[in-house]
């Protein structure tokens, strides 16, 4: 199976890892950040675990046309492999990880939000338990992420291992165009609202008051 995610097939039993999993939502396009830590032991060397993909580059294939961009870095304690993609004329569902790591999905491209939900255990080779963060400048309209920031538009779930993760997201209303609207609605005093709804009552009741006397 030519994915990226048998690229580690080995690397749980043999060391220790940790994934941080980032997707992005900004300007209109959804991008795709993958940072995966492998500990260093005695059994691994150069072409172990994720240094796998520098001897087979086809592991990082979207598809026939599409790769995802990798390197490759080190510190005293891991191997540390980076991955990024950009779907500006990619579907979101193209993802390995969409495709690869959960059993269920969701994937709705709605005329005007994106939907997007993920269920089951991680199950995909490099991916088995992640930090995962949704960054957007978007309005977001449901999610159930276990931290937000809604005014930054960060929602993350922590050391995600299975569930379910969900988020509909619009795909024109802006963070701040969401924010303003709120403060205009708030501008507005109880006095003129409570007037409102007199108002309004009393065109309901005059309305079925006609409608009364014609059937009389």
């Amino acid at each position: 199976m030519k994915k990226l995610f048998i690229l580690v097939i080995l690397l749980l039993v043999v060391t220790g890892c940790n994934a941080k999993y980032n997707l992005t939502f900004e300007d209109g396009v959804f991008s795709e950040n993958i940072v995966i830590n492998e500990e260093k032991t005695v059994n691994s060397d150069a072409m172990f675990g994720i240094m796998k993909l520098k001897d087979n580059p086809k592991l990082a294939e979207i598809d026939e046309y599409n790769s995802y961009d990798y390197e490759f870095s080190s510190d005293a304690k891991n191997n540390i492999l980076t991955l990024n993609f950009k779907y500006d004329e990619v579907p979101l569902d193209k993802s390995l990880v969409y495709q690869n790591c959960f059993r269920y999905k969701n994937f709705i491209d709605g005329s005007n939000y994106y939907y997007v939900k993920l269920e089951g255990d991680m199950s995909c080779e490099y991916l088995t338990n992640a930090t995962i963060t949704f960054k957007t400048d978007k309005k977001v309209f449901m999610e159930n992420a276990d931290e937000k920031d809604e005014q930054k538009g960060i929602y993350k779930w922590n050391n995600f291992k299975g569930g379910t993760i969900y988020f509909q997201v619009s795909k024109d209303i802006t963070i701040k165009q969401a924010e303003d609207s709120m403060k205009r609605k708030e501008l507005i005093p109880w006095y003129v609202k409570v007037i409102l709804a007199v108002v309004t009552l009393g065109v309901v009741f005059i309305f079925f008051n006609k409608i009364k006397k014609e059937q009389m």
